[in-house]
This record gives C-alpha cells, sequence and structure tokens, in this order.
C-alpha cells in the first residue's frame, strides 16, 4: 500500500506502517463513508482487532464505532454501536478481550455540564453489544456539584 494516512487534523503527522495501512484501506472498502478514528491491536496469541469510528452530526449526534475480529488478513462482520445520546460521543477505551472474542471496552462523551461513560461487551463472532454499566453526570449551573447516576 503506497497510500499515508494523516493522523488528527496535523498533515505532517503521518502513518506510514504498511500493515496498518492495508487495513485501513480494507476498511475504507468496506464502508460508504469516511472514517475518522483508527485503532488496530494484536494479542498476545495473534487475535487482532479494528476499531473505527465514523463521526458527524452537530455535535458528534450522529457518531457511529464499529469494532471487528480480524482473521488471517480478513476483516469481519462489524458490530455497530451508535452514539448513546452523549454529545462528542465516542470510543477510545479497550479494557478487556477473552479468548472467547468478548471485546470490554469503554465510551463516552459529554459536553455542556453533560458526560457520559459506558462499558460495552462486545462479542466480536455474534456481532453483537449490550452495555454492562453507564454512568451520567449532569451539572445544572456552572460551578455546583454535577448529580451522578451509575446503573
Amino acid at each position: 500500500v503506497s497510500e499515508e494516512f494523516t493522523i488528527g487534523t496535523n498533515p505532517d503527522i503521518k502513518l506510514t506502517d504498511n500493515n496498518q495501512l492495508q487495513l485501513i484501506s480494507k476498511v475504507k472498502s468496506s464502508i460508504d463513508k469516511d472514517i475518522s478514528t483508527f485503532m488496530s491491536c494484536v494479542t498476545d496469541d495473534n487475535r487482532a482487532i479494528v476499531v473505527y469510528e465514523v463521526w458527524g452530526g452537530g455535535g458528534g449526534s450522529t457518531n457511529t464505532a464499529y469494532f471487528s475480529l480480524v482473521n488471517s488478513g480478513v476483516i469481519g462482520k462489524a458490530t455497530i454501536i451508535p452514539n448513546d445520546g452523549s454529545p462528542y460521543w465516542t470510543c477510545q477505551q479497550p479494557l478487556q478481550l477473552t479468548t472467547s472474542d468478548k471485546l470490554y471496552f469503554q465510551c463516552g462523551g459529554g459536553d455542556g455540564g453533560y458526560g457520559s461513560a459506558s462499558i460495552y461487551e462486545i462479542d466480536l463472532n455474534t456481532n453483537t453489544s449490550k452495555v454492562l454499566y453507564k454512568c451520567t453526570s449532569q451539572m445544572q449551573n456552572e460551578g455546583e456539584t454535577p448529580t451522578i447516576t451509575c446503573k
């Protein structure tokens, strides 16, 4: 792959790792949208996952995260997690990948006195996900103690 991938909004920072560029190229060809973020990791037992996001809408209202297992260079069907209603929502924190391909990931966002953080269980074999835990914080007026709710 001869293409470079610009990291963030700085055109001077380029990703040049050929393996990463090949994964990005495969992902880009599988969806009809621009990729806003991309993350991949390989485990000690050579399993790999890719996480990518498509951002959109005012304040990130239509941000969507995609999670896929990579087998022998082939990117599997994506598990899709849409924004949970939080402004500037994103999925940035991997927590754990089990030997049965369940991925635990933290997603969240916030702005203007509101914030959220959720832990998702993503089954990369069945392409299903569920929220295990979600905390929100809401501040009515600047400087006040926020109300925090977890369930």
